[in-house]
């Protein structure tokens, strides 16, 4: 579940590490029609800047029970945690079980 309160205009930018020897940085852009969210994590060493790209594609619980549906499979259960708390909306994860039809 994607915290969209974290992002301002659609972007966010973090300092992770702040060293006298290096500087991480996450730099972050959403785009709500696609459901993408670009992540880029920057690392700034007197060697140089290396780049760890992370684009993911996200999709709703709504999406994920349709499209289990088309494969033939069954809702079971939604929880909000692997320790099977409940699925609210305030929840961060979710896992959903499905079983064959």
């Amino acid at each position: 579940m994607p915290d969209l309160s974290a992002f301002t205009n659609g972007q966010r930018l973090r300092a992770m590490k702040v060293d006298l020897d290096s500087t991480w940085i996450e730099a972050t852009i959403h785009d709500p029609i696609e459901q993408v969210i670009r992540h880029q994590r920057i690392r700034m060493t007197s060697d140089g800047v290396k780049l760890a790209p992370l684009p993911m594609r996200y999709a709703w619980p709504a999406e994920l029970d349709l499209m289990a549906q088309l494969a033939g499979l069954e809702f079971k259960q939604r929880w909000g945690s692997w320790t099977r708390a409940p699925f609210t909306a305030d929840s961060k994860m979710h896992v959903s079980v499905y079983a064959k039809t």
